[in-house]
């Protein structure tokens, strides 16, 4: 898949999972999303009461179009069943790493309802590796040509959100708070590690992801109760200036329809904050989305 270069500062990507084990041995095996790469869009139908309907049923009411909705959305790009977790890479994340290593802030968020398989994409397993190990590997594969021209140096964090309450999955650090400093917001008392010996970066981030708080719901069997931050940050320096940049890579926890996903007591709680932790990003990236002259209050500290 060719690379096309980023003309702009906001992008978004729609990928396609398939049918996991357990909804095959329910009988769930037809399709209801349509991709069209060519032009970045998806094509989604919609069913009443889909899940209380058998394949057969709803194959039947294919038929007759007053039986279903047709739901078209565009996107910059989409990844269909079957790509691979470089194909992805490709798309999504090499752009962001050239601009990073010019100097430039980037963020990455992987944002979808629970089960649909953003902790795959950003983490990936041993077999299959996701966004962040593939993104330090380029960067680090690259920092080198840096270093012949400028002194440069590679570190990295790992923080999860769980319940409003931010720790290092890195260290021993809980509760810990957001400060506004010189090169913008950062986590006090985060721990960063040095690149200097990337197999010790990479074996950290696998002790990290395990850290990360999940549990069974009846809509994932491994289901994120917790936001995952993982930031790079590189500092370059010439004799006469110092350039900070930071690419953020954000693997949200899913929202949850509470009655679908069977969740009670803490789950419940975790459910609740999941949702209204979503619900006021949205709220935040509306508020920045406006013209400069509408934006008026952005709601960062809302959650």
């Amino acid at each position: 898949m060719d690379q096309k270069p980023f003309k702009e500062s906001f992008k978004v990507f729609a990928r396609v999972r398939p049918f996991l084990p357990r909804e095959l041995m329910t009988g769930c095996s037809f399709p209801i999303v349509e991709c069209q790469e060519e032009t970045g869009s998806l094509k989604v139908f919609e069913f009443v009461a889909s899940e209380l309907t058998s394949e057969a049923q709803i194959r039947k009411l294919l038929e007759n179009p007053k039986y279903y909705q047709v739901h078209n959305f565009a996107f910059d790009g989409v990844l269909k069943e079957g790509q691979t977790q470089e194909q992805t890479f490709e798309l999504t994340a090499r752009g962001l790493v050239d601009s990073f290593l010019k100097g430039f802030n980037c963020s990455l968020f992987a944002y979808g309802q629970t089960g649909t398989g953003k902790t795959f994409t950003i983490e990936g397993t041993d077999s299959s590796p996701g966004l962040i190990l593939q993104v330090l590997k380029d960067a680090l594969n690259r920092l080198e040509e840096l270093k012949k021209t400028n002194d440069a140096r590679l570190t990295l964090s790992y923080a999860q959100i769980y319940n409003e309450v931010i720790s290092d999955l890195f260290g021993k650090g809980t509760n810990l708070n957001i400060r506004k400093g010189k090169s913008g917001p950062y986590v006090e008392d985060l721990t960063e590690i040095d690149l200097s010996d990337p197999a010790e970066a990479i074996e950290a981030l696998k002790r990290g992801a395990s850290r990360r708080i999940s549990a069974v719901t009846l809509q994932n069997a491994m289901s994120s109760r917790s936001h995952a931050v993982f930031t790079l940050t590189l500092e370059q320096s010439t004799k006469t200036t110092t350039c900070v940049s930071r690419l953020f890579i954000v693997d949200l926890a899913g929202s949850e329809r509470i009655t679908m996903a069977g969740v009670k007591g803490v789950r419940l709680e975790e459910c609740k904050r999941i949702n209204s932790s979503l619900s006021e990003l949205s709220n935040v990236i509306l508020s920045l989305g406006k013209r400069k002259e509408e934006t008026g209050f952005v709601p960062f500290r809302n959650s």
